[in-house]
């Protein structure tokens, strides 16, 4: 007995393979892309999904008002990814004008890396201050580096988002690298 179309027709999207499939590469490819707009200011490359959100400092904001608007010299770039979780994390430094910044942003993905769902950064400039942990709200593990990126909230002197990357290397805490955003004065 042949299968029918009806049961056939289901399947047909496990058959085809994703161009852009949750891999190491493609995940470290659109942290490159994100990289590349920061650099330039310019967000028109970046493959936006049509439900995208943009986060900055755990608040919802316009792509257009973001740091991405304004381009900037990193001094220091580094970045993982999360396969499980399709997505990645990205840490810059700029030291330069307009301002300094330390930034910690996460690229979320829906199952492919073909369009970027969310940027959510914690950007921590002239003003801010240290903190203490009490609210995750987003993490990405990069099983290769023995890295894991958490994004939080501190709310004891006030509501302070935060990003904390721990890597672990031979089996002990390695480095650690913290960005909070509180403004003071």
């Amino acid at each position: 007995m042949a299968p029918t179309l009806s049961i056939l027709l289901p399947l047909l999207p496990l058959l085809t393979p994703s161009t852009a499939a949750c891999t190491r590469e493609s995940l470290l490819a659109s942290a490159q892309t994100y990289i590349a707009a920061q650099k330039s200011g310019n967000t028109s490359s970046l493959p936006l999904s049509p439900t995208f959100k943009h986060l900055h400092n755990n608040k919802e904001r316009p792509l257009s008002t973001s740091l991405l608007s304004t381009p900037r010299s990193l001094s220091l770039v580094r970045s993982t990814a999360d396969t499980t979780s399709c997505a990645s994390y990205t840490m810059w430094i700029s030291t330069s004008s307009p301002a300094p910044y330390v930034v910690g942003t996460q690229l979320r993905h829906d199952n492919d890396t073909s369009t970027i769902s969310v940027i959510d950064t914690i950007a921590a400039t002239t003003g801010d201050l240290f903190f203490d942990a009490k609210k995750t709200l987003g993490y990405v593990i990069d099983e290769v580096q023995g890295s894991v990126d958490v994004l939080c909230q501190f709310d004891s002197l006030g509501t302070m988002p935060d990003s904390h990357e721990i890597r672990v290397v031979d089996g002990k805490v390695k480095y650690v690298h913290t960005i909070t955003a509180l403004k003071i004065g």
